[in-house]
């Protein structure tokens, strides 16, 4: 658990040290999130030129196959939205290895109050890419301020070989940037 500079647990921590006992400290695991730039211009000099280029890429080869579809989710039906990014982000590894949210009713319900309350406070920001009708990339972010924060994503491992994750971050962020 984290634990804010001065703390209680920092008391507890330095009672330890002044007994002798063995004891660490460590810094947490952090979502993921992006300082968006200002403008499309300002996504250039962060994102580099192979990067830029390979979403482009894979983009135009899930183009070939089928239909694309990205982007931001109303949440209007936000039941029917969060359903279906439990489905998709049971679908694979975590759903394997039993760590998908669907899979864990206290962390399902986490999910769904969180997107309850960042709803309301205008911060949720949903994103889908399908391909054909079918949800094979999902965010479920947070953006604050200037920041886009990325607690939960999924995609469907069976599309790896057309990146939906990277394409969908790509298209993301360009919509971020493009709402500021």
């Amino acid at each position: 658990v984290d634990v804010p500079e001065g703390g209680q647990a920092w008391h507890l921590y330095n009672a330890a040290v002044a007994a002798g006992f063995p004891v660490g400290t460590w810094a947490g695991q952090r979502s993921p999130f992006l300082d968006l730039p200002d403008s499309e211009e300002g996504l250039q000099d962060r994102v580099s030129s192979q990067q830029r280029s390979n979403a482009r890429r894979r983009l135009r080869q899930m183009e070939k196959r089928a239909p694309v579809c990205i982007g931001r989710l109303p949440l209007s039906d936000l039941k029917a939205v969060l359903d279906d990014f439990f489905k998709a982000e049971s679908s694979g590894w975590k759903g394997r290895k039993g760590t998908a949210c669907e899979q864990d009713d206290q962390t399902r319900s986490f999910y769904t109050r969180l997107a309850d309350v960042a709803a309301q406070r205008e911060w949720l920001s949903l994103f889908r890419l399908t391909l054909d009708g079918q949800t094979i990339a999902f965010h479920y972010g947070l953006t604050y301020g200037k920041s886009y924060l990325l607690p939960k994503l999924a995609y469907h491992e069976a599309f790896s070989d057309v990146s939906p994750g990277l394409v969908l971050m790509h298209e993301v962020i360009r919509d971020c940037i493009s709402r500021q």
